[in-house]
């Protein structure tokens, strides 16, 4: 089958090849930037998902465990560059506690940060791409595609690639949706590595619809995105955390519900969780 593989601009930086992708004008930016510096909705926690502590977005929940409290860990993967998704600190604790026992795996433009960072063991992959887990040879990671972009400080936007990933053993399969906006991929995944026993889904941070629709799903969109990678299973992530957006905290998870209900499919099938909870799933 013919998959979309990823592809760079005129200037070398890293794009997305769909017609649904649609990165925000500069006056789309500043009018969210501006909302989300004078929001009185959200917590006082000083948590934020950025450079400095003083900007960004906060957090409306704590983790739920430290890096100190984690069973062992094997591999890692990363989606994309932003600060919600990639934490120095995180990084630095699960270096000092792991060290080259843990092995790291991210798009293609990223291993230099965490090289930089402290990390001994990094591999670096394109869309598609598959490679095994070290001391796991039955496990296969799959850097698959997704609908997005990266950007950590202003010079370097897009200059890393940005994805979903797929996770074969040997008698279970996992797939990360990362971020990600609606796209034709998801359907491509699902007919190559699928039916995927759990998928992780984002379902928040989807207003306004104007500057996040190509970079967040909505949760009818997400419930598409479930259907296309065939999961029997799929938890809600990227939601009640950080206050990312526009819409109220818990909106997203009602949403679900009825986006499942409208589909016809269980509510236990795509489920979301409290922070700190755990499932047992069949």
């Amino acid at each position: 089958e013919e998959v979309t593989r990823s592809c760079k601009d005129s200037s070398g930086r890293w794009t997305n090849p769909w017609t649904t992708w649609r990165f925000p004008s500069p006056a789309m930016q500043a009018r969210f930037l501006l909302w989300d510096k004078d929001n009185s909705n959200v917590p006082t926690s000083k948590e934020r998902a950025s450079p400095v502590q003083s900007v960004g977005p906060k957090r409306y929940r704590g983790p739920p465990c430290t890096v100190e409290q984690l069973p062992r860990i094997d591999a890692v993967v990363i989606s994309h560059s932003h600060y919600d998704h990639l934490d120095a600190n995180t990084v630095k604790d699960l270096n000092a506690r792991y060290g080259a026992e843990l092995h790291w795996f991210v798009p293609l433009g990223l291993s230099d940060w965490l090289l930089r960072s402290g990390c001994e063991s990094v591999r670096e992959l394109d869309w598609w791409e598959e490679t095994r887990v070290p001391g796991h040879e039955d496990v296969t990671l799959v850097c698959t595609p997704a609908q997005h972009w990266s950007k950590r400080t202003p010079l370097d936007e897009n200059k890393a690639l940005w994805g979903s990933w797929s996770v074969i053993g040997p008698h279970h399969r996992f797939f990360f949706a990362g971020d990600t906006g609606y796209c034709p991929a998801f359907a491509q995944i699902g007919r190559r590595y699928g039916p995927f026993d759990l998928a992780a889904i984002p379902i928040g941070a989807y207003l306004p619809r104007d500057v996040m629709l190509g970079q967040h799903v909505d949760p009818e969109q997400a419930v598409e995105i479930h259907v296309d990678v065939r999961a029997k299973h799929s938890l809600a992530v990227h939601w009640g955390t950080f206050a990312l957006a526009y819409e109220p905290y818990l909106e997203p998870p009602a949403r679900l519900r009825e986006a499942l209900e409208q589909k016809g499919l269980e509510a236990g099938c795509f489920f979301t969780l409290r922070h700190g909870e755990s499932r047992d799933l069949p």
